[in-house]
């Protein structure tokens, strides 16, 4: 008899009849993986490198006048909101515990997750994330739509971009005295994010033969008719109409 084997659901199933050498990567998590580095979205500004949107930002600040009077300098960015359910906790320093072996500062594991590992001396320390006193929640990412909210209605699935910028104003003279520094947050717009699968939720124009996706059309000059008035052209179907002015 031939022996038939059962197959689990999810499981891959290869019919090839030359077998790699190699196991197939996830490319998947290599393009996640190279997001998430990018937008450096769950670490505080002093943990972040230099690359992705910080090197956007830091590379094109500080701003001047052309005076030399003001100067408009990039502090940090935040990227969504982080809160706990009840909203009694917000920031990420919350999701940040100390290592029992060297008592540095690290990164929380998942919730769900009872150790972590600590990258500067490489032990297993407890992951005691804290808890908010009335909700009993940690603190997590917040979106106004789940990514299934935003198939269903259309929407983008995207998180707030917040840019704290600092402005320097100084007096005139040569000796350029700091004479006021004010800071403030300014909202930039929202950045979409990556879904589990590798790919994003966007609501997106109308593609066409332009390579940004928008459709151009040409407004024709406004000319007159045989009887001297000035005809109106309007972008639409239909004959041009003759101006009664």
């Amino acid at each position: 008899m031939d022996k038939t084997s059962v197959v689990e659901a999810g499981e891959r199933v290869s019919f090839s009849k030359i077998r790699t050498a190699i196991p197939l990567p996830n490319l998947i998590a290599v393009q996640k993986a190279s997001y998430e580095q990018f937008l450096q979205m769950d670490l505080l500004p002093e943990e972040r490198k230099n690359v992705g949107l910080q090197a956007v930002f830091t590379s094109v600040f500080p701003l001047s006048d052309f005076r030399s009077s003001c100067e408009l300098h990039f502090v940090h960015y935040e990227l969504g909101v982080w809160e706990c359910k009840c909203g009694k906790l917000s920031g990420l320093q919350h999701l940040r515990i100390n290592c029992e072996h060297c008592g540095s500062r690290i990164k929380a594991a998942e919730p769900h997750e009872l150790t972590t590992v600590c990258p500067h001396c490489g032990q297993a320390t407890v992951n005691a994330i804290p808890r908010c006193s009335t909700c009993n929640s940690p603190v997590g990412l917040k979106v106004q739509f789940t990514e299934d909210d935003c198939r269903e209605r259309g929407l983008t699935y995207a998180v707030p971009l917040k840019v704290r910028v600092r402005l320097v104003l100084f007096e005139e003279g040569p000796e350029r005295k700091i004479r006021d520094i004010k800071e403030e947050d300014l909202y930039f717009g929202e950045l979409p994010l990556m879904t589990a699968t590798g790919t994003w939720a966007a609501l997106t124009p109308t593609r066409s033969s332009t390579a940004a996706g928008l459709t151009y059309c040409r407004i024709p000059r406004a000319r007159a008719s045989s009887s001297g008035k000035p005809v109106s052209t309007r972008i639409g179907s239909g004959p041009p109409r003759i101006s009664q002015t």
